[in-house]
């Protein structure tokens, strides 16, 4: 009974370190779509998002493209700082890439991350994807193009209901503006993961070495 009890203690102190949520820090997603800009000829473009108010690691970003006709270009998914005047300033990391006939002719959503969900596009490894407390920071889509018309990102004027858009900016070849200010925002979603704090990573080793004693205690 004893030996029980304190397996089922250990695991309670390892669940919430290996079960840490993702969080929404921008989204606007959930809105209907009222255009789409041309990334190659308008581009590059440029969505700011502001972090947690914790440190975190950027986990997923989901953005809804269209594409009206054939190609060989490649967007390519950057992370990027803030200037420090409200427009993008250095990069911090190349994500992802995706070739433009693969997106579809439908307005579609498509996720780029670590999670590792069903059709999600994973970041390239050994990048640097974390994200310092109450900042802002810069999703970049850059087409390997400069003529096509035919990969778009789509633009929502909707701000009911949208999470973290108000405020933030969007950047294309023309310029800078605030978003529902001088302009629409990017179609996009910007997840998080919470780093875990020193005392919850102590817990989750002490919590792993007290199964992995019972476990030989019992063998």
């Amino acid at each position: 009974m004893k030996t029980l009890l304190a397996m089922l203690i250990a695991c309670a102190i390892l669940v919430p370190a290996a079960n840490a949520a993702t969080v929404p820090v921008f989204n606007n997603l959930m809105v209907a779509t009222t255009s789409a800009s041309p990334i190659a000829t308008a581009g590059p473009f440029y969505g700011s998002f502001w972090s947690a108010s914790d440190a975190s690691v950027l986990a997923d970003i989901s953005l809804r493209f269209i594409r009206v006709g054939t190609n060989t270009d490649v967007l390519s998914i950057q992370l990027f700082h803030d200037s420090g005047g409200n427009t993008p300033g250095a990069l911090q990391a190349s994500l992802a890439s995706i070739a433009v006939n693969s997106i579809a002719t439908t307005y579609t959503n498509y996720q780029f991350g670590t999670s590792g969900y069903v059709g999600e596009i994973a970041f390239l490894p050994g990048l640097n994807l974390n994200l310092t407390a109450n900042t802002r920071y810069w999703i970049g889509v850059i087409s390997s193009g400069t003529t096509s018309t035919s990969e778009k990102w789509a633009i929502s004027s909707t701000s009911a209901g949208t999470l973290g858009v108000v405020g933030e900016y969007r950047t294309n070849k023309s310029g800078t503006v605030q978003n529902f200010v001088g302009g629409s925002p990017f179609q996009m979603r910007v997840d998080v993961s919470p780093v875990p704090e020193p005392g919850t990573i102590l817990l989750s080793v002490f919590g792993l070495g007290t199964l992995v004693f019972l476990r030989r205690r019992s063998a």
